[in-house]
């Protein structure tokens, strides 16, 4: 499916940048609108989202209030919107998403595009698992090390509370409270991408199981 997708969706292989994230309905029913990645209402920032927003319909009534639209059942989109919220009393990305997560309660690994930061991808986690990994002229943010394994060893894990801002060549973490830097350990990794493969099983839940 997703190879009919592709070509359909115009000279997306020129791009330098993206993010996706596959994942089942924790709102909603499993269908494409409740797809990740999820647009705030004007369109202008993209999230994925990993976990879940316990206080999320609070925040949904309240975003309703001030004019927002939803086009999904998801917990994610209304994230997505309270960043952009965020953006209309912060004046820069970081600080609204810094402003937008200490209104949010519960788990979640997001990553975050910007149309005006063309090439400035952010993260943060709380509760739910967010590695970056290390490349050359390419950086990368995931759940797990096997995602981007194939493409460079160098990892650095990032915790509770914190939040990245990367592009391809630099990033730096900071406490996603205060914005101030946090210092970082790189490591590498040792392992193979076979090490970290399905054993046999069908699936991962198997294997998990």
């Amino acid at each position: 499916e997703l190879e009919k997708a592709v070509p359909e969706a115009g000279n997306i292989l020129n791009a330098t940048h993206g993010l996706g994230h596959t994942r089942w309905a924790t709102h909603g029913h499993p269908v494409e609108r409740n797809a990740h990645p999820h647009l705030d209402c004007k369109g202008n920032l993209a999230l994925v989202h990993n976990g879940i927003i316990e206080n999320y319909q609070e925040i949904k009534n309240e975003l309703s209030a001030k004019g927002y639209t939803f086009s999904s059942d998801t917990d994610s989109e209304v994230l997505a919107n309270l960043i952009a919220e965020g953006l209309t009393h912060k004046s820069s990305v970081p600080e609204a998403i810094s402003w937008a997560l200490s209104k949010a309660e519960g788990a979640y690994a997001i990553v975050v595009l910007h149309k005006d930061h063309p090439g400035m991808v952010w993260g943060a986690r709380q509760t739910s698992p967010l590695v970056m990994g290390l490349g050359v002229g390419e950086n990368f943010l995931a759940s797990d090390i096997p995602a981007f394994l194939p493409y460079t060893r160098e990892v650095v894990f990032l915790e509770d509370g914190e939040l990245v801002q990367m592009d391809a060549g630099s990033w730096k973490v900071m406490d996603a409270a205060t914005l101030a830097p946090v210092s970082k350990d790189t490591h590498t990794i040792t392992w193979d991408v076979q090490s970290a493969q399905k054993g046999g099983y069908k699936h991962f839940m198997l294997k998990e199981i």
